[in-house]
């Protein structure tokens, strides 16, 4: 792979960042952590066992409003995280043309140690790795 195919797969994916950031599925869990209601009791009977079972319970209640107001935030938050690669990319893109080993490897390492999506740490490292040789 050429030098400037290596450019142009880098600027590919950082204009794709750019102009599309929410290309990514994401998958985001929330947990809400807090007290929780005293002990309860709940009788249970059936069968040849009768008794009753000691535990916790605990409820929560989310509203819609709240809920798009947090989607909203995270969306624009991966957002701007995108974009921050994007960027990233263009510095690493830059470094190549200017054949600095070190600016590469510095910027690269900040690429995969900082936040970034799987797909492009994968698709980058491979070029990096042949280029490097």
């Amino acid at each position: 792979m050429t030098k400037e195919e290596i450019i142009d797969i880098i600027g590919a994916l950082s204009n794709s960042l750019r102009e599309n950031p929410n290309q990514f599925t994401w998958q985001i869990t929330t947990m809400i952590t807090g007290s929780v209601n005293p002990i309860g009791i709940a009788n249970v009977s059936g069968g040849q066992n009768t008794g009753s079972i000691i535990g916790q319970h605990s409820e929560v209640s989310v509203n819609n409003e709240l809920l798009f107001k947090i989607q909203q935030g995270t969306n624009e938050e991966i957002s701007n995280k995108v974009k921050e690669v994007a960027v990233k990319l263009d510095n690493l893109s830059n470094a190549i043309k200017e054949n600095d080993d070190e600016k590469i490897n510095n910027i690269w390492t900040r690429i995969k140690n900082e936040w970034c999506p799987n797909m492009i740490i994968s698709i980058v490292g491979s070029i990096i790795a042949s280029y490097i040789k």
